[in-house]
């Protein structure tokens, strides 16, 4: 039987996930995964994000239906769009083409890890766990300013006469 071989957190990310992890601790938070993912992609400190799942119907010390992750996402001025990946588990999810750059939330069976450039921020790296879909987290700011429509500008009889 062979071992998977697996590249474990650089220092700057391991960085992160202790951060995150004093976080929740400091909390005495359990079953966050939802929390800390959006924390890592987002960029957002630990306690305005569980803010933002609590006002979203997340309850202390348990799991947190993807529902909810959504309505939190927006809460905090994101959209969770899902993003076409071939990854299937945690092992082949830093191989994958589409995950090699940019944040992503990647969801698992029964949890979400973090994503970024090519990094499983989380304490499933290496591990087999089935890859369910990946999502990125837009402004909704941005994502407005795509659906817009130009106006045309009205001409007016004096503008039309110069032409």
């Amino acid at each position: 039987m062979s071992r998977t071989r697996y590249t474990p957190l650089s220092l700057p990310n391991k960085a992160i996930w202790a951060d995150v992890a004093d976080a929740s601790a400091e909390r005495k938070e359990h079953n966050d995964c939802a929390v800390r993912a959006v924390t890592i992609v987002t960029g957002l400190d630990y306690q305005t994000v569980h803010a933002a799942f609590i006002e979203a119907g997340r309850k202390p010390r348990k799991g947190t239906p993807r529902g909810v992750t959504r309505e939190a996402c927006k809460r905090l001025g994101y959209q969770w769009e899902p993003v076409q990946v071939r990854a299937k588990t945690a092992i082949t999810a830093e191989r994958d083409p589409v995950l090699r750059s940019g944040r992503f939330v990647v969801g698992m069976t029964r949890h979400l890890a973090a994503m970024v450039d090519g990094q499983l921020i989380d304490h499933t790296k290496g591990k087999r766990k089935r890859i369910n879909g990946a999502y990125t987290l837009t402004p909704i700011a941005a994502v407005e300013r795509q659906h817009v429509p130009i106006k045309p500008i009205a001409q007016t009889n004096t503008q039309m006469s110069l032409l």
